[in-house]
């Protein structure tokens, strides 16, 4: 009787999950690798001095599919669920040896964005600049002043890729 009502299906439900990353993928390590001294206007590649608070985060998309059945009944719902990651890190990383008067364009690889257009700050590198407030509060004893360096820090939104894009920088 229940199949003259439609009532005869059952929902469906799956669930397909990304895997999530732990961690932060970096390319490589530079520990111990020279500043680059600019003078005029240089193009530069960032060097990874800090990073943390690497966050995934879920985002969860429903789709429905299936009917309420037609003549006959029966039918029911498939429901799926995905589940992809986007992730961000907080990052400090270091230009050149400053003071720099100021970041013209940013490429990350070979697509070229204006500065204003990324969530990153700018510390010009000058003998008196103060570590970085949000280490400072956060990561206490991790809050280098890096005095004398040029350096871009902040939170990067990373995407569904968990590593760091390939930033350069023009430096005045």
């Amino acid at each position: 009787m229940s199949g003259l009502f439609g009532g005869g299906g059952k929902a469906q439900n799956t669930e397909n999950v990304a895997p999530v990353v732990g961690n932060l993928r970096l390319g490589t390590s530079a520990m111990g690798s020279p500043y680059t001294i600019c003078l005029g206007t240089n193009r530069v590649s960032p060097n990874l001095l800090w990073y943390g608070d690497f966050t995934p985060v879920a985002i969860y998309t429903r789709t429905s599919s299936g009917g309420g059945g037609g003549k006959g009944g029966g039918g029911g719902n498939t429901v799926t669920t995905n589940v992809s990651w986007v992730y961000t890190v907080r990052a400090l990383q270091a230009l050149c040896e400053g003071p720099v008067e100021n970041i013209g364009l940013v490429w990350d690889g070979k697509n070229q964005n204006l500065f204003g257009t990324t969530t990153l700050d700018f510390a010009p590198g000058d003998y008196a600049q103060n570590p970085w407030a949000y280490l400072t509060s956060n990561f206490p004893g991790q809050d280098l002043a890096y005095r004398g360096i040029s350096y871009i820090y902040g939170q990067l939104d990373l995407g569904d890729n968990p590593s760091l894009p390939n930033f350069s920088f023009e430096v005045y």
